[in-house]
């Protein structure tokens, strides 16, 4: 009785990861491929540092996932 419930267990879990695997390829790899696209063909303006005063300057970006 408990190998057989230990079985089904075991196969639903096998069964679980198998789909989440195929939910990963399908839905997150296209959107890191996409957004790896966009960060190669990325430029930009051109910046005269020696303009710019001594100090700590934020900034960010975001490109897809």
């Amino acid at each position: 009785m408990k190998l057989k419930y230990l079985t089904r267990v075991l196969i639903s879990i096998v069964i679980a990861v198998a789909a989440l695997n195929v939910i990963v390829m399908v839905l997150i790899f296209p959107g890191l491929e996409e957004g790896l696209k966009k960060l190669d063909t990325l430029e930009f303006a051109p910046l005269n540092l020696s303009q710019l005063t001594d100090g700590d300057y934020d900034g960010n970006f975001a490109a897809g996932i």
